[in-house]
């Protein structure tokens, strides 16, 4: 199992940006891994894993906001909520998935929203085995 919280806001910007891209903490066990530079989990097993993301989202400009879960770059997940400028920062979007992954298969977590997003302090992300 992993999981990683942010403990600060991410960095602005204009193109799409992962979880984990500002400052954080992750909570790694049972060979599950967190790469704080590239911001994904990899685990370490073949089998089904549920992925959870939860991105508090603020951006300067209204607009769609494509938020994904990502195993080996491929988009298993994605949807595409409005981003509020005057509601800062954003309620949390949830995405969710549950699929087969491969021993070192990473899986990440973005938010794409294509004008000055930025993912906020207190979002989440996990990973855990469930069969």
């Amino acid at each position: 199992m992993g999981w990683i919280k942010t403990n600060g806001d991410g960095t602005t910007t204009d193109g799409e940006i992962a979880i984990g891209s500002g400052s954080g903490e992750a909570f790694t066990v049972n060979g599950v891994t967190w790469d704080f530079t590239n911001n994904y989990f990899t685990v370490p097993d073949d089998g089904y894993y549920e992925v959870l993301f939860v991105p508090v989202v603020a951006c300067a400009v209204s607009g769609a906001t494509e938020t994904s879960i990502r195993v080996n770059g491929i988009t298993k997940v994605a949807i595409t909520p409005l981003c509020h400028a005057s509601v800062d920062p954003m309620a949390p979007f949830v995405v969710n998935y549950i699929g087969y992954m491969e021993t070192g298969d990473i899986v990440n977590g973005t938010v794409d929203g294509f004008t000055a997003v930025n993912i906020e302090i207190g979002s989440q992300f996990s990973v855990k085995r469930i069969g």
